[in-house]
């Protein structure tokens, strides 16, 4: 039990739990006179934030009896009491008691943790998804910009370690390899000066939007080093028979983690294959900096 008496002032009266307090809170708020007006706001913070949210649905609540009752749910590292407009009262006191029944926070509870239907939060997918940081490149190669003779190469700039969700190759004119490489596995040459938006697998406002760090650019060359071996390499192909030609696809089915760095995508037509290649080419990459 946290018990510390408090001060008729309009200032706001933060009281530090030593280590937080991860269980459910009761606060109780006590005067040995009640006053007869005032508000009083009861804040709280959670570990490693700075941000206080109040207790009583959001505002501040007028001081009607000597005594004031509230629960809070856990992971809690401070409260916040601040009076406003006391008229009388005298000794004000606030205890803290921890719960005998866990009260989980509720963010992690559906119809905001007080509804009928309410339910433990299960959503699926990756964490990195809903935290907004997941982005996809989808380029698609079609009649009017074919890939030919000229291999269509992408440089991935990305700062921050990353992990590859997906990445594939479908087709449904010609034949191509994908390979992907790393800056230190070769050289590139040219001028990268198309310019490409990583786009947001999320767009959802439940979460504060994420600025992509990755800059993605095309239009030079890679030649990888003699013997480097490829680190995602996909071989697709259509059939040769026009009547019987169809879309095809080829994907890395694993997920891949890689460190910050510069990566190239080299998209090329396959030995043997004549004339132009149509279709998509689509990576998804979630970010993640140090801190998530």
């Amino acid at each position: 039990m946290f018990i510390s008496p408090l001060e008729l002032v309009s200032t706001p009266q933060v009281f530090p739990l030593a280590g937080g307090q991860s269980g459910s809170l009761n606060v109780y708020l006590q005067f040995a006179t009640a006053p007869s007006a005032g508000i009083v706001s009861v804040e709280y913070r959670r570990p490693s934030s700075t941000d206080w949210v109040f207790l009583q649905n959001g505002n501040a609540a007028p001081i009607i009896s000597g005594s004031i009752a509230l629960k809070i749910d856990g992971g809690i590292s401070a409260i916040r009491v601040t009076f406003a407009g006391l008229t009388g009262g005298a000794l004000p006191l606030m205890a803290i008691t921890e719960s005998s029944t866990a009260t989980p926070p509720k963010d992690l509870m559906t119809d905001n943790g007080f509804g009928a239907s309410r339910r433990l939060r299960v959503d699926n997918g990756q964490t990195g998804f809903f935290a907004r940081r997941m982005w996809s490149l989808n380029y698609e190669f079609a009649s009017t910009n074919p890939i030919a003779d000229t291999p269509l190469v992408f440089r991935f700039t990305i700062p921050v370690n990353f992990i590859i969700h997906a990445h594939s190759l479908s087709l449904d004119q010609g034949g191509m390899t994908l390979r992907t490489y790393s800056a230190a596995q070769g050289a590139e040459g040219g001028t990268f000066s198309a310019t490409h938006t990583p786009v947001s697998e999320n767009s959802m406002t439940e979460n504060a939007a994420y600025t992509f760090q990755t800059v993605i650019a095309s239009g030079g060359t890679f030649t990888p080093t003699v013997g480097q071996v490829p680190l995602t390499p996909l071989r697709v192909r259509t059939a040769n028979a026009t009547a019987q030609q169809s879309s095809v696809g080829g994907e890395a089915v694993s997920e891949k983690g890689r460190s910050s760095g510069v990566y190239y995508a080299v998209l090329a037509r396959m030995t043997g294959v004549t004339g132009d290649c149509t279709g998509v080419y689509t990576v998804v990459i979630e970010e993640r900096p140090a801190a998530s």
